[in-house]
């Protein structure tokens, strides 16, 4: 399994407390760990992958998506926006564009 230090942007953090707290981050976490590059590449967000995590007794289908952008050669992994599937499946061309504003500054430092 792969090391990362986690880093949160403020709107995945206020979704993961609302949606499923500690519980729904350790499962996010594992999840990336297992293989930081398992998640799809969003076209258009700047190296943003998503991922599925399951929801309890839901299954993963039904559960959540999750936004991120891992820069292993820092060994960062940036969880910045969570999705619950009943709400929406994917993210909007907008959303797209500042995940990608933001990767990019991310990528400069």
């Amino acid at each position: 399994m792969a090391s990362r230090v986690f880093i949160e942007l403020s709107i995945f953090r206020i979704k993961v407390d609302t949606l499923g707290g500690v519980e729904l981050l350790e499962a996010i976490q594992t999840e990336i760990l297992k293989d930081p590059t398992k998640g799809d590449i969003i076209s258009g967000a700047g190296g943003v992958r998503k991922i599925r995590v399951a929801k309890p007794k839901s299954g993963k289908s039904g559960g959540y998506r999750v936004f991120y952008l891992d820069l292993p050669e820092l060994g960062q992994t940036y969880l910045m926006t969570l999705l619950d599937k009943r709400d929406s499946e994917n993210i909007s061309d907008e959303e797209k564009a500042l995940l990608r504003a933001f990767a990019k500054k991310i990528k400069v430092r």
